[in-house]
């Protein structure tokens, strides 16, 4: 009863610090995808704005630390202090900034209120922050689940709620980010998921306003309760590879099917739970519509792996483009309602063509085909690789005949053999004039030919010349030109493949972060469609058509950018109107679904 009176209380006590709790003025959400001082100008830039209204001669701000907490509960002094540490040292950081850009009159105040714990939440003294001169609230990143057992339902959630409804921009990167969205993506669904399988079921953890236990109380699972509600907002977003988490998350039942995923290092402006854009910073966002076209009524898991068909996917970047996620419209082209896709030349293959598989990650299941190697006569090509024998060794226990290409080494005659693998794991060494052979055999002698990782891209008719994703450099930026930068225009090399089938290869998109690369192959190549073959997946294309065995178990997803409007930001980021994405699950056909 005492808990009840004191919410009760909330409204008149914020009334007395001056700020409305039944504001009507614009309201402002400040998704940033992560990291701080590159990003902290733009979030400075609206606080400004909405401080122009006060003559108090600051610009008062607010950085809530609860998702840096070690336990909603508790803490020890040694935790407390560390907390302390790390939020002064960004206290600190958007003050500097904040004095860099506001007028020579004007002072700058950032305030860490101390709310680490749950039981600090529920404090009246807590609601004392919250001044009438309030220029805007940024939330700091860390756990956002912690963030939330600290914040939902109390007192200082409905304080938040007051300021933001009378206008005060609110703002966070990270899990900052995260608690910005009412349905909320609180992680990955268990330890056993992560960026190469989430597209299986289960593997997101939604936070979507059931009750949960933070000690003896019960406490909604979600975001900020006047958090963004016609979107699902995602995190790190291209930086950490969670597209496909965002698209696991907003196929499922009572969640909004519009996601927006905002990249680390980039932020934007979501006003009035309607116009996501005035992006900032160093790259883009993307928003995934499972709704317009129909998508999440064809989504299904009957495989274990998602399967969807006809999700619109549009790509921002800073600059003049915004999205409405209530109408769902791209402001820079028209939504498209009809597809009249036409996939019959995607997979179209000589008449004495054999059998041509697509894989990525196959070296890792030899074992697994070791028994169908054997049973009939194999050869294994290996090329590309810092270490050849070591791939070569993995068929010391079957009757495979291995060859090792080097530089300039022919391609050895493949007359009599039923089974030809290739392996080749750098797309950046690989050598397509010296693969050119297998073109004609595999056009003339009706072998079955299976082309693993780079050999599957260079299977396609065009390739991204890349290595790798350097995760084992110490250099972060090698890692973030590898997958961020990957989505500036002109930043993935694309040269010519074998053309054994008619589209763009990318392997181990999932697996290995090369979504940059999978969406600079359709975007360079708009009239071909692009595929993104993942770890522990089979593509087989036989007689014109393309189906996924029901061994694999992982997904293709595939990007159709040939109705697309393609252009680029004021940052040289690729931007995407319309394009078309479907994930095809294991036992089904590659065929676009039109209406």
């Amino acid at each position: 009863m005492r808990k009840i009176l004191f919410l009760a209380l909330v409204v008149i006590l914020l009334t007395a610090v001056g700020v409305s709790a039944h504001g009507e003025g614009d309201t402002t959400l400040i998704p940033i995808g992560g990291f701080y001082v590159d990003t902290f100008p733009g979030f400075v830039e609206a606080a400004l704005h909405h401080a122009e209204g006060f003559d108090s001669g600051r610009v008062y701000m607010l950085m809530m630390p609860m998702s840096f907490t070690y336990n909603p509960l508790g803490q020890t002094e040694e935790e407390l202090i560390d907390n302390e540490i790390f939020a002064e040292r960004r206290r600190r950081q958007l003050e500097d900034e904040c004095r860099l850009q506001a007028p020579e009159d004007v002072s700058c105040e950032v305030v860490v209120p101390p709310i680490y714990t749950r039981e600090a939440a529920l404090t009246e003294i807590a609601l004392d922050y919250f001044a009438d001169d309030l220029a805007a609230v940024y939330f700091l990143g860390g756990d956002q689940t912690f963030a939330m057992q600290i914040t939902a339902g109390t007192p200082l959630e409905a304080a938040l709620q007051a300021a933001f409804e009378s206008g005060v921009p609110m703002g966070g990167n990270s899990a900052g980010l995260a608690i910005l969205s009412r349905t909320m993506i609180g992680g990955y669904g268990g330890d056993e998921f992560g960026p190469e399988n989430a597209l299986r079921e289960g593997a997101v953890d939604l936070w979507n306003g059931e009750d949960g236990m933070v000690g003896e109380e019960t406490v909604p699972r979600r975001g900020l309760d006047f958090g963004a509600q016609s979107v699902v907002l995602e995190q790190h977003f291209w930086e950490r590879a969670r597209f496909a988490r965002l698209l696991n998350a907003v196929v499922q039942p009572d969640v909004p099917h519009v996601g927006i995923g905002v990249d680390s290092l980039t932020g934007g402006l979501l006003e009035n739970d309607q116009t996501f854009g005035s992006m900032f910073g160093i790259y883009g966002g993307a928003v995934i519509d499972a709704q317009s076209l129909g998508a999440v009524e064809t989504a299904s898991f009957e495989s274990g792996v998602l399967s969807v068909r006809n999700v619109l996917v549009h790509v921002l970047a800073p600059g003049d483009f915004s999205y409405d996620t209530v109408e769902r419209q791209p402001s820079w082209v028209n939504a498209t309602g009809v597809l009249n896709r036409d996939w019959s030349s995607a997979f179209a293959t000589p008449e004495g063509a054999g059998m041509l598989v697509l894989m990525s990650n196959l070296t890792a299941h030899i074992a697994d085909v070791t028994e169908q190697i054997n049973s009939m006569p194999t050869a294994v090509i290996v090329t590309a690789y810092a270490d050849p024998d070591a791939v070569a060794a993995l068929y010391a226990d079957t009757s495979a005949e291995v060859f090792v290409l080097g530089a300039g080494d022919a391609l050895p005659d493949l007359t009599g053999y039923e089974l030809v693998i290739v392996h080749a794991g750098d797309q950046s060494l690989i050598d397509v004039a010296q693969l050119e052979p297998l073109r004609a055999f595999h056009e003339t002698s009706g072998t079955t030919l299976v082309m693993d990782d780079a050999a599957a891209a260079v299977a396609g008719a065009y390739y991204s010349a890349h290595a790798p994703t350097p995760y084992d450099s110490d250099d972060d930026l090698l890692i973030e030109e590898a997958t961020q930068a990957s989505f500036m225009v002109g930043a993935t090399t694309i040269n010519a493949g074998l053309g054994l089938v008619n589209v763009t290869v990318e392997p181990s998109v999932m697996d290995d972060n090369r979504y940059g690369r999978f969406f600079s192959l359709a975007y360079q190549h708009p009239e071909l469609l692009a595929l993104a073959i993942n770890d522990d997946v089979s593509l087989v294309i036989s007689n014109g058509s393309a189906f996924i065995p029901s061994i694999s178990t992982n997904g293709v997803i595939t990007l159709d950018l040939s109705g697309a409007a393609l252009s680029w930001g004021d940052n040289g980021y690729m931007t995407i109107g319309n394009g078309v994405l479907d994930v095809f699950a294991p036992d089904e056909a590659l065929v676009p679904l039109n209406n």
